[in-house]
């Protein structure tokens, strides 16, 4: 089992059918597990190109936290209409990442961004 499929099992035994993508991605290439619905409109071309988005805003990012002394970076959370998008880089200087997307609705708050960062830090890190 890859660490994205594991992922993807650990959280859709908590979140469910709430669980929309587990994406780990490398500069060159990714690994997506996802929902059925998901998997059948977007193109492996679409979920590279969201990548590569995410590649970029998180370059941005990481001379943020050095200007406001906001502490260790740890990850970012969007929110949409519909989605939350977590963003947790498993490895910074390589570019490796995991994002995670869930539907934003009653089962699911913004407290499942603390919940999966501790299940990504805690649990999945020390296999990296």
């Amino acid at each position: 089992m890859t660490l994205s499929e594991r992922v993807w099992s650990e959280l859709r035994g908590r979140y469910g059918g709430a669980l929309r993508t587990v994406i780990r991605y490398h500069p060159t290439d990714f690994e997506a597990q996802m929902r059925a619905d998901l998997r059948a409109r977007y193109s492996d071309d679409d979920i590279r190109s969201f990548v590569d988005e995410v590649i970029v805003n998180y370059l941005n990012l990481r001379t943020q936290p050095g200007a406001a002394e906001l502490g260790e970076f740890h990850g970012t959370v969007r929110t949409f209409d519909d989605v939350w998008v977590f963003s947790w880089p498993d490895r910074p200087d390589e570019k490796t990442d995991f994002l995670i997307t869930l539907d934003r609705d009653d089962s699911v708050g913004i407290e499942a961004a603390t919940e999966i960062e501790a299940f990504l830090t805690d649990e999945i890190a020390p296999q990296l």
